[in-house]
C-alpha cells in the first residue's frame, strides 16, 4: 500500500516518517491494518474484501487517490483538516 502525505506535517507510520509531500510504500495489513499519526490525529486504514477502508480520529483524513501501486490497491492521500 502506497501512503502520499498531502499535509503540512510529518506523518508516521510503523515507526518511520513521511514528510510532508512524499510517499513511501508498506505492506498491506489484513489483519490489524496501518496506523498513521500525526500532530493532528491519527487513522487506520484497512484492507478488507480488496478495499481500502478509513477511520480516523482527530484532524486527519484519508483518502483513495487516483494512481495505483503494483498490487492494484490506489494510493492512500493523508491530509489534515485544520
Amino acid at each position: 500500500m502506497t501512503i502520499t502525505n498531502k499535509s503540512g506535517m510529518e506523518l508516521t507510520v510503523h515507526g518511520k516518517t513521511i514528510s510532508p509531500g512524499k510517499t513511501k510504500d508498506f505492506p498491506a495489513r489484513y489483519d490489524s491494518g496501518i496506523m498513521v499519526f500525526s500532530d493532528a490525529g491519527c487513522c487506520t486504514i484497512y484492507v478488507e474484501d480488496g478495499k481500502v477502508k478509513f477511520k480516523s480520529e482527530g484532524n486527519i483524513e484519508a483518502k483513495n487517490g487516483m494512481k495505483k501501486d503494483k498490487r492494484g490497491l490506489r494510493y492512500v492521500n493523508i491530509s489534515a483538516r485544520v
